[in-house]
C-alpha cells in the first residue's frame, strides 16, 4: 500500500511539474507577443461540484490558450487515503472532464 501511495505520489509531481513547465512556456510566449491570453474574452465565473472526496477543489484554476482549463484539488482524498491530491484536466466548450490525475 505505501509503496502504491509513493509511486502515484511521484507520478502526481512529475504531472504537476511537467504542468507548470508548459504554462511558464506559454505565458512567456504570450508575454513576448504583448498578450497574456491571445483573443481575450470577457472573464466569466462557471461553479462546477468538486467530486466526492473533495478537499480544496478549485484552489487553482488555470486556463488554457485552448480554452481548456486544469483545476486542482491538492488536499483530494480517496480510499481511505487522506490528501492525496488530483488534477483535473475541463474541456472550456462543455464543462466535461477530459482527464483527471490522482
Amino acid at each position: 500500500m505505501f509503496a502504491r501511495l509513493v509511486r502515484r505520489s511521484a507520478r502526481f509531481v512529475l504531472f504537476v511539474a511537467l504542468l507548470a513547465f508548459l504554462l511558464s512556456a506559454a505565458s512567456r510566449h504570450a508575454a513576448a507577443s504583448g498578450s497574456l491570453v491571445p483573443n481575450a474574452r470577457p472573464t466569466t465565473q462557471t461553479d462546477i461540484p468538486g467530486p466526492a472526496g473533495s478537499g480544496q477543489f478549485g484552489g487553482t484554476v488555470t486556463v488554457l490558450p485552448n480554452g481548456n482549463f486544469v483545476v486542482v484539488d491538492t488536499t483530494f482524498s480517496e480510499g481511505g487515503v487522506s490528501s492525496i491530491g488530483a488534477v483535473y484536466l475541463y474541456d472550456g466548450a462543455t464543462l466535461t472532464v477530459i482527464s483527471t490525475l490522482k
